[in-house]
């Protein structure tokens, strides 16, 4: 004769729970065997949801109480999927996976969660709005904004607002003039006066046409490269020129080579003579006339001096 468990709920779904303090809820834990069941060890993945027996004795044809406790400061977001593992002395199931899935008590919402600036032309001015709305009569205050990683949007700046007998913020974003053709992902946080979450994390996303292309986007150099890994290529769907080619900094120097071919050429750079060791940011500034118009670039790039 051996115990045979048998939890259900099989996933616990539940919320959307307080944001303000611990929810518990209460899982089922069946021995559908004919022996004593034990419940060794409940572990979790996540300190935010913890499991706990009232007993971990199980006679058999009963049923246990299993507590789950969500801490929603542990928690990151509105909603989190976690997962639980029980330990017991069923021979076919010594180890039983149960899924939470928890959502929270928004202490505001924020729309939309991200800037989705879509297909851009470029040269074309682009700019978004969200709208940052506190619940439930809270006070919900945008302290400063951090972007991370390479500039996508030109300015971030936020504005507060009376609405509906309550204080919003818009923030407002506008997208770099001087992108360079492609895709582009950009993140960068929103620090917040919030008890819970002091920050969220949001996204800016554009893809830029134009009839030229830069490749890599990006440069990563370092004292002692080999040839070509500080370089970038620049071709035109038709001949162009390029103008005014300058650093934006003094961490590296910059100069065009002909490729050979109307449509084409290259940017190289280097480090600077003079810099300590360390890492630096800097980037390539230029601009491309092609079909009549004239189009602003900055090429970022990251330099690395041993």
């Amino acid at each position: 004769m051996v115990p045979l468990i048998e939890v259900t709920p099989a996933v616990v779904e539940v919320g959307p729970i307080s944001n303000e303090k611990v929810t518990a809820v209460e899982v089922q834990v069946h021995n559908r065997g004919k022996a004593l069941l034990k419940v060794n060890s409940v572990k979790t993945n996540c300190a935010c949801t913890q499991g706990r027996m009232v007993s971990t004795d199980v006679r058999a044809g009963e049923t246990g109480t299993l507590e789950v406790f969500i801490d929603p400061f542990r928690i990151f977001g509105f909603e989190a999927r976690k997962m639980l593992t029980l330990y017991t002395n069923d021979p076919k199931n010594g180890a039983v996976e149960l899924p939470v899935h928890v959502t929270i008590e928004p202490e505001f919402l924020l729309n939309p969660r991200d800037f989705e600036f879509g297909s851009v032309e470029k040269g074309r001015p682009a700019e978004l709005t969200m709208v940052l709305r506190p619940l439930g009569g809270r006070v919900v205050t945008i302290k400063r904004i951090e972007a991370l990683g390479d500039a996508l949007v030109a300015d971030v700046s936020t504005f507060e607002e009376e609405e509906g007998g309550g204080r919003v913020y818009r923030i407002h974003a506008r997208l770099r003039d001087d992108l360079l053709p492609g895709e582009h992902e950009q993140a960068f946080k929103v620090y917040l006066e919030c008890k819970r979450m002091p920050y969220i994390l949001c996204h800016a996303r554009a893809l830029v046409n134009a009839p030229y292309r830069v490749n890599p986007k990006r440069l990563v150099i370092a004292e002692g490269i080999t040839a070509g890994a500080g370089s970038a290529t620049v071709k035109g769907q038709e001949p162009f020129r390029v103008e005014d080619v300058r650093t934006e900094g003094n961490c590296i120097t910059v100069r065009t080579e002909a490729t050979g071919a109307s449509d084409a050429l290259q940017l190289v750079t280097q480090p600077a003579r003079g810099l300590g060791a360390g890492k630096y940011n800097d980037a390539v500034l230029f601009t491309v006339v092609l079909g009549g118009e004239s189009y602003a670039n900055r090429l970022p790039v990251g330099v690395t001096v041993r």
